[in-house]
């Protein structure tokens, strides 16, 4: 959707930018993670930088970082008493020869409100900046747990580059919780068991899980993050051995029913 559009420019100029809100574990990553895999499949030359919020004691440590994501080690740099504007032009040259190659191009900024707490603003705005000049499909990604985050950016930043939001959301109810669990339980394509085997695997593991919909219920309503459903379903042999033990109690059961519904005697009408 939103997130995908994003990463590849659908419906612009080729660079856009999307800012995922939410509470933590609420899928923001997963989502961004599940749009780049899938892009990577139909674009192997895409570039994807990182920078986390609260790990750099400076915007210079950032954009450091950001360039050894691009070169691999750092290339000749500017010296220590250099100007911000002299690193992010460094940057801006950095991304641009490495983007020669590259179709497309992604900078996923997390704890987004980190950066926005920044002096001026300056390393945000150089990259919005640097956005639209690389000569490439660059999109930036934002994720953040604060929902004003937006009311932090400074008007300069506001006026110049457009931001799209998409909330996520815990899930509240099983058909929500199933599919992201099911994320972690499928067996990859490349791994070396026969697709009979995986297919039946992911089967029996769905059903395992909406078995426990009714004992689950509480917990989602209280907003249990999907992480400790997942340490519930852990180890999954222990899942599915109680899926099928629950199964063969319910046939047991009804067998019995059946068997007593047949001993019982039959009343005879009036004669």
């Amino acid at each position: 959707g939103i997130v995908r559009q994003s990463l590849i420019g659908e419906g612009g100029d080729g660079c856009s930018s999307v800012l995922l809100l939410g509470e933590a574990c609420s899928g923001k990553t997963h989502a961004v993670e599940w749009c780049i895999e899938r892009l990577r499949d139909a674009q192997r030359s895409l570039v994807v930088l990182r920078a986390f919020g609260r790990s750099y004691a400076s915007d210079a440590e950032c954009v450091r970082h950001l360039v050894t994501q691009v070169a691999g080690q750092l290339p000749e740099q500017p010296r220590g008493n250099a100007s911000f504007e002299q690193i992010m032009e460094w940057l801006r040259q950095v991304l641009t020869d490495r983007f020669r190659t590259a179709t497309s191009a992604v900078i996923i900024l997390d704890r987004f409100e980190h950066f926005c707490s920044r002096a001026r603003q300056t390393l945000l705005y150089n990259l919005f900046d640097i956005a639209q000049e690389v000569g490439v499909k660059l999109s930036i990604i934002g994720m953040s747990e604060k929902m004003d985050v937006m009311s932090m950016l400074e008007k300069r930043i506001k006026s110049r580059f457009s931001m799209r939001h998409l909330h996520a959301f815990r899930p509240v109810t099983m058909a929500d919780l199933v599919p992201v669990l099911m994320s972690k339980f499928r067996l990859a394509a490349s791994c070396d068991l026969k697709a009979p085997f995986r297919i039946e695997f992911a089967r029996r593991v769905e059903a395992a899980l909406w078995a426990k919909a009714a004992q689950w219920q509480h917990h989602l309503e209280l907003g249990r993050t999907p992480t400790w459903f997942l340490w519930q379903c852990l180890p999954a042999a222990a899942l599915l051995h109680d899926a099928a033990a629950a199964a063969e109690s319910k046939v047991a059961q009804s067998q019995s029913t059946e068997a007593s519904s047949a001993k019982r005697p039959r009343l005879s009408g009036a004669s």
